[in-house]
């Protein structure tokens, strides 16, 4: 029920888009007050995830950590999109270090230090088993500090990945790891290796077939 009548919230932005430039929710999609919002948000268990329409901002509070599965069609318009080949089909797991874009914090100089774009990082993804770990942004504004002349980024180009896994904006870029049998792992908002692999390890040991 509250699911729904959160979708109605969004349905009817455009009556409220003069008189209501944002509005704000709870994990659950109840409306909340945006001073009730601040006090709520708690960064080790949650996160804001907002999206403008027609002129007005949705804020809602997300779990950051989810657990999920993709149909089996979704799965394979997955791989094709990322060109992998079918014959690791049954076996890869597929990991996306996704950067949305227009985040408005910057560092002051320099590029982000953050953990994830050490070298470490996708040699310890090689020994955790077959995996095919992608660098995927949407907007490429500010990609300069996240280390782009280093890094492969790919361009979401088409909005695939940001429709299939962050529907919403998360300041600092998400995280996804993906099973052959569809199930996933996503962790939004900034985030280091450590989340990553914490992916890994819980999908492998608790949802691979």
């Amino acid at each position: 029920m509250k699911q729904l009548l959160f979708y109605f919230f969004f349905a009817i932005i455009t009556c409220n888009a003069q008189s209501k430039e944002e509005l704000y929710f709870d994990i659950d999609s109840t409306a909340i007050t945006k001073s009730e919002f601040l006090k709520r948000t708690d960064h080790t268990i949650n996160v804001r995830g907002s999206v403008e329409k027609n002129g007005v901002t949705i804020n809602k509070l997300f779990i950051r950590k989810k657990i999920d599965t993709l149909s089996s069609e979704k799965y394979i318009q997955l791989r094709k999109y990322l060109n992998l080949s079918a014959s690791d089909f049954n076996h890869q797991i597929i990991v996306i270090n996704y950067y949305s874009g227009l985040d408005t914090v910057l560092p002051n100089e320099g590029k982000y230090q953050w953990n994830i774009y050490s070298k470490s990082y996708p040699k310890k993804l090689k020994k955790m088993g077959n995996i095919s770990q992608f660098w995927i942004y949407k907007y490429d504004d500010n990609l300069n500090y996240h280390h782009a002349n280093e890094i492969n980024w790919y361009h979401d180009k088409s909005g695939f990945i940001e429709k299939t896994f962050f529907p919403y904006h998360f300041n600092s870029g998400n995280c996804a790891v993906i099973l052959p049998n569809g199930k996933y792992y996503t962790y939004f908002g900034e985030y280091g290796p450590d989340e990553v692999y914490a992916g890994i390890n819980e999908l492998k040991k608790n949802y691979a077939n």
